[in-house]
């Protein structure tokens, strides 16, 4: 907005600056842990462009088409997801810097990335006080040092300061209190085995084995550890599925060195693994491309997007009435305010979205003026949501609200003023 910028251009420029980080360091971390050439480039197409099995038929519950953020599907495309990621792996990478090397500067970095992680998604502080908690530990037995343990230490303080002084005021605040609630769906394990796709007994082969490559031994912690997290019931454990993949896939490439003794056999399967990996992204890519875009709560019509670029030329915090789907847009084209919007970031959600059903199926004049005022609504959206709502009930589809004046109208959308009646405006 203060670029006065498109703000789908804005999401892509911040998809595509956030990526290309993203990219970087996880080309960073595969030659970090793989020094084979082909090998680190193999693992880092996988990483980048691959999935498990979401392409196949009949397993479309597979763990890279179920869980946003499992695979970089999502990161690529979402700058906010790609950007936690990278902090996230940043994080990791940093501890396990400081393992290879004590030097202070990596406690430093991995404080700073976990303290700018936390800040912006405040769960991921469990997953990184685990894995340095883990670290440190193990850091103690080898070394007889707890130095490692300042870094629990630091994002434990820095999470204190701010929750007092950011997140005790958005815990008291009923708009927070639907991300707060969130009760995300369970990970079961076989649709994480099928996420990993070839790699997935390459995998397991990794873990159960002995090995004595701490590459390999701090690949299995970090994957294990987000494992552990993934798995916790807590409502929002499915934000620690990311960066899960990237420590999978560089399991399983060492499963498959170690498990099979011949180069050429090993060549071959490495191959087999990468083309059918990125079988996920040719089955996404595919169903963009034959993309129906007539589904209506997918895809805006051209005359709702008047309608919205009318909503934009509206004075500044005004109140707009609708339902889910344009409640959503309405935010990201204008500075107009919603009685109804992204459900974890609306106050109530459920009862609100009862409550405006219930003003749209409603011919009480005297009600509907009562609950505008109540709630500072100035403006009310009459589209296909609002409609279809009314249609089920048997109810006028047309004009629902003739007592308001029509300030905007086409063969999509009405924009009723709530502030005067249609008598005065005659």
């Amino acid at each position: 907005r203060l670029l006065k910028l498109d703000p789908f251009i804005l999401f892509h420029l911040a998809s595509i600056i956030t990526s290309i980080f993203l990219i970087l360091v996880c080309y960073f971390i595969c030659r970090l842990f793989i020094k084979d050439t082909l090998y680190r480039i193999s693992a880092f197409i996988v990483i980048v462009l691959g999935g498990g099995f979401a392409w196949v038929p009949y397993l479309s519950f597979s763990a890279d088409n179920k869980i946003a953020g499992f695979t970089l599907v999502n990161a690529l495309e979402r700058g906010h997801d790609a950007f936690i990621t990278f902090i996230t792996l940043l994080t990791f990478i940093f501890m396990y810097l400081y393992m290879k090397a004590p030097k202070g500067k990596y406690i430093f970095w991995a404080s700073l990335a976990g303290i700018i992680g936390m800040t912006f998604h405040p769960p991921m502080l469990g997953l990184y006080l685990g894995a340095a908690g883990v670290l440190a530990f193990i850091h103690y037995k080898e070394n007889k040092k707890i130095r490692l343990f300042v870094l629990p230490v630091i994002l434990s303080l820095a999470f204190i300061v701010y929750g007092l002084l950011v997140l005790s005021n958005l815990f008291s605040n009923p708009g927070f209190s639907g991300v707060v609630g969130q009760n995300l769906f369970n990970v079961d394990s076989l649709s994480l085995f099928l996420g990993f796709g070839f790699l997935s007994p390459f995998i397991f082969w990794s873990i159960i084995r002995e090995e004595k490559n701490r590459e390999i031994f701090f690949l299995k912690v970090f994957f294990l550890i987000q494992l552990f997290f993934l798995f916790l019931p807590s409502g929002f454990h499915l934000y620690y599925a990311k960066g899960l993949f990237v420590w999978g896939v560089l399991l399983g490439i060492y499963g498959i060195t170690s498990l099979i003794g011949s180069l050429k056999i090993q060549r071959i399967v490495l191959t087999f693994v990468v083309v059918t990996s990125l079988m996920t992204r040719v089955h996404i890519f595919a169903s963009l491309v034959d993309a129906k875009f007539n589904n209506p709560f997918f895809f805006l019509k051209a005359d709702e997007g008047k309608a919205l670029e009318y909503i934009s030329s509206l004075p500044k915090d005004s109140g707009v009435l609708s339902l889910y789907r344009i409640g959503n847009y309405i935010p990201a084209f204008s500075d107009a305010r919603v009685y109804y919007g992204h459900k974890f970031q609306t106050p109530q959600a459920g009862e609100k979205l009862n409550i405006a059903k219930h003003f749209y199926l409603s011919d009480d004049e005297k009600l509907q003026r009562e609950f505008l005022k109540l709630n500072n609504i100035q403006y009310i959206y009459y589209g296909l949501e609002e409609a279809k709502v009314r249609q089920d009930a048997k109810l006028d589809t047309k004009n629902p609200f003739p007592n308001y004046p029509i300030i905007f109208q086409n063969d999509s959308s009405i924009i009723y003023s709530a502030s005067a009646s249609a008598e005065k405006i005659k």
